[in-house]
């Protein structure tokens, strides 16, 4: 990161900035909703551009593409307002934590890069409604691979996730100035 002095969104007081959005589409039922287990798809947009995280890494695209493919129809988008940074910004300071083949679903996933996201561009975080169901799998995986066996064997944990924290990247982009040493 180049200098980075402060939030993105303080830095527009003086100087017009990127627009961000955020986009969110539920998955599953509607049903396990009232008892705290549904799942989401979330992703940001710089300018009418949408950043998303999956196993090919970060991936820039147009008209919410990411979400197109998901039965719930098109996903709940909200102005988040504006920051100093691109999404070339962006991209260029996010991609070494969200590298291609890195991504887990309960671990390291849209939801992930969406709240790192978030944060880089605005000092805000994804509300952690967003991300619930994927914490407490994962917790209950870590103790008893109860995921795994539940799903008979088709979650599997990426081992290129292992030792990835949210809270660790945040702590590096937070830095003030000079480079930052990235992670897988």
């Amino acid at each position: 990161m180049d200098g980075r002095k402060g939030p993105g969104a303080f830095q527009t007081l003086y100087h017009t900035g990127s627009q961000v959005e955020l986009a969110i589409s539920p998955l599953g039922p509607l049903s396990l909703q009232s008892v705290g287990l549904r799942a989401y798809h979330t992703s940001v947009s710089v300018d009418g551009i949408e950043y998303s995280f999956s196993d090919v890494g970060v991936i820039a695209a147009e008209r919410f593409l990411s979400h197109q493919c998901l039965p719930d129809g098109p996903p709940q988008v909200f102005n988040m307002g504006f920051t100093a940074y691109t999404g070339k910004q962006l991209m260029r300071d996010l991609q070494p934590f969200f590298r291609s083949w890195t991504y887990d679903l309960l671990r390291k996933n849209c939801n992930s890069f969406t709240d790192v996201a978030l944060f880089y561009l605005l000092d805000h975080r994804l509300e952690r409604g967003y991300k619930g169901l994927e914490k407490m799998g994962a917790d209950m995986d870590s103790l008893f691979s109860a995921i795994q066996i539940v799903s008979s064997g088709e979650y599997k944990p990426n081992p290129k996730a292992d030792g990835f924290d949210v809270e660790d990247v945040i702590r590096r982009l937070d830095g003030v100035g000079g480079e930052i040493d990235s992670c897988d």
